[in-house]
C-alpha cells in the first residue's frame, strides 16, 4: 500500500484577511478624502481673502493716487455754490442703525477718469467718494457700495450768479458716477491739520487749505463672509507744510 504525504497549498484569501484588507483600504481612503477636502476648503478661503485683498488694494491705491493730485488753487467745490472758496470737503453723517458714514469731495488736477469713447476728463476735476446703496441691486444684508463721482471743473471768472449756474450745468452734464467696490461695511476718514497739529473727523469751510495728510480705511466683506479692514495714510503734496 502506497501512502501519499504532503501539504495542501491554497492560493486564495481567508474571510478574515479580506475583511482586514477592506478595513485598511477604508481607513486610507477616508484619510485621503479628509485631507483633500481640507486642502480644497483652505484653498477656497485663501482665494477668497486674496481676491478681497486685491479689490481693497486697488481702491486704496486709486484713492491715494487721486488724493496726491489734490490742488490747492483757488477753486470752488461745484456742489457748494457760494462766495467762499472750498478745495476739500470731508464730512461725516449719521446713517441710522448703521452708525456714521464718511465721504469726501476734492478738486484734483488731471485726475479724470477715462471715458467710454476713449477720451478723458482733462484739467481740474471734482471727485467724490461716498457710501450709498446700489440702485440697481436690492440688498437685505445692509452692505453698501463705495461710489465714485466725477465732475469736470468749469472755470468761473465772474461773480454773476447766472454765470455760475451755467458753468455748473455744463459740468454736471459730463458727470460720471459708478461703484468702485461692493459689499462695503464702512468707509472712514480722518484729516490731519498741520496748523493745529491734530487729526480731525471732518474738513470743510473753516479750513483754508487742504489737509496735510489723510487717513482712510475701508471694511469689506468677501463672498464667503470674511470681513477685513484695510487702511493707509496718504500725505497731500499740495498742502502747505
Amino acid at each position: 500500500m502506497i501512502k501519499k504525504t504532503g501539504k495542501i497549498h491554497s492560493n486564495g484569501f481567508t474571510l478574515v484577511e479580506v475583511v482586514i484588507a477592506i478595513s485598511i483600504l477604508v481607513i486610507i481612503l477616508s484619510t485621503a478624502y479628509s485631507a483633500i477636502t481640507q486642502i480644497i476648503s483652505t484653498k477656497k478661503i485663501l482665494d477668497d481673502k486674496r481676491d478681497l485683498s486685491i479689490v481693497a488694494n486697488s481702491i486704496i491705491r486709486r484713492l491715494g493716487r487721486e488724493l496726491q493730485l489734490t490742488t490747492n488753487e483757488n477753486t470752488i467745490i461745484c456742489t457748494s455754490p457760494n462766495t467762499s472758496t472750498l478745495r476739500f470737503v470731508g464730512s461725516t453723517k449719521d446713517n441710522g442703525c448703521q452708525g456714521t458714514e464718511d465721504g469726501l469731495t476734492f478738486i484734483a488736477m488731471e485726475g479724470g477718469q477715462y471715458l467710454p469713447d476713449g477720451g478723458i476728463h482733462t484739467g481740474l476735476v471734482q471727485i467724490t467718494y461716498r457710501l450709498a446703496k446700489d440702485p440697481d441691486k436690492e440688498r437685505q444684508d445692509g452692505l453698501l457700495s463705495l461710489i465714485r463721482e466725477e465732475i469736470p471743473y468749469t472755470t468761473v471768472t465772474s461773480n454773476d450768479p447766472k454765470a455760475w449756474e451755467d458753468a455748473k450745468k455744463k459740468s454736471l452734464q459730463k458727470r460720471m458716477v459708478f461703484p468702485v467696490a461692493e459689499n462695503v461695511v464702512s468707509f472712514n476718514l480722518k484729516y490731519y491739520d498741520i496748523l493745529q497739529n491734530q487729526w480731525l473727523n471732518e474738513w470743510g469751510s473753516t479750513q483754508k487749505e487742504v489737509p496735510a495728510m489723510i487717513y482712510y480705511s475701508i471694511t469689506l466683506v468677501s463672498p464667503l463672509g470674511s470681513e477685513e479692514t484695510y487702511a493707509t495714510t496718504v500725505p497731500v503734496s499740495s498742502a502747505k507744510q
